[in-house]
């Protein structure tokens, strides 16, 4: 392990891969970088007491005409420290424009997951 990783506040991302992986096969779901996902952001998000399958966010952005839109950024980065930044979770929120380019912010891949087997898949 390097010395960086083994700090609580990095200078920098952590390599992929360079930690544990998660049961279900994730790595550096929180803390690395922050993650882009496609949603426009909007200060009130949808909640809701079911579990919603691929729950998606407003369908264009809010604001001003012409302005560049704010998108959904999850997950906390490296720069967050306990001390300061409470965003150390897998649904923390947050936003900035999409056309921001830093070193603690990254996208979210994701894919869809078979069913349980005790289940049959909705359409």
């Amino acid at each position: 392990m390097s010395r960086d990783l083994a700090t609580p506040c990095p200078s920098r991302p952590s390599p992929s891969r360079s930690s544990p992986r998660h049961p279900a096969g994730l790595h550096h779901v929180i803390g690395n970088v922050w993650e882009w996902t496609r949603d426009y952001w909007t200060t009130r998000h949808r909640r809701s007491k079911k579990v919603l399958k691929d729950p998606r966010g407003p369908g264009r952005p809010a604001g001003a005409q012409g302005a560049v839109p704010d998108r959904v950024k999850k997950g906390g980065s490296f720069l967050c420290h306990a001390s300061y930044c409470f965003r150390y979770r897998v649904t923390a929120r947050s936003q900035n424009t999409e056309d921001t380019g830093t070193s603690n912010l990254g996208i979210r891949c994701a894919r869809s997951a078979p069913p349980p087997a005790n289940e049959k898949e909705e359409l």
